[in-house]
C-alpha cells in the first residue's frame, strides 16, 4: 500500500480580496486528492515548526 504524501497549503481567506484560500484548497484537493493528503492553514507560523519529513511539500497561496 502506498502512503499519501502530506502537503501544506498556506494562505488567507478573510484578508485575501482577490485570491482567498478556500477556492484554491478545493481545486488542489480535486487535483492532488488521489496521491496527496492536503492540509490547509491560515497560520503562517506553521513554517517555523515545519518538519520536512512530515510535510515535504508546501504551497504558499498568498494575496498580500
Amino acid at each position: 500500500m502506498n502512503e499519501k504524501t502530506n502537503v501544506l497549503l498556506i494562505g488567507d481567506n478573510a484578508n485575501a480580496p482577490w485570491h482567498p484560500l478556500e477556492p484554491a484548497r478545493l481545486e488542489l484537493e480535486a487535483i492532488l486528492g488521489g496521491e496527496f493528503r492536503l492540509e490547509s492553514s491560515e497560520d503562517y507560523n506553521r513554517f517555523a515548526a515545519l518538519d520536512p519529513e512530515q510535510l515535504p511539500l508546501c504551497i504558499s497561496y498568498t494575496d498580500c
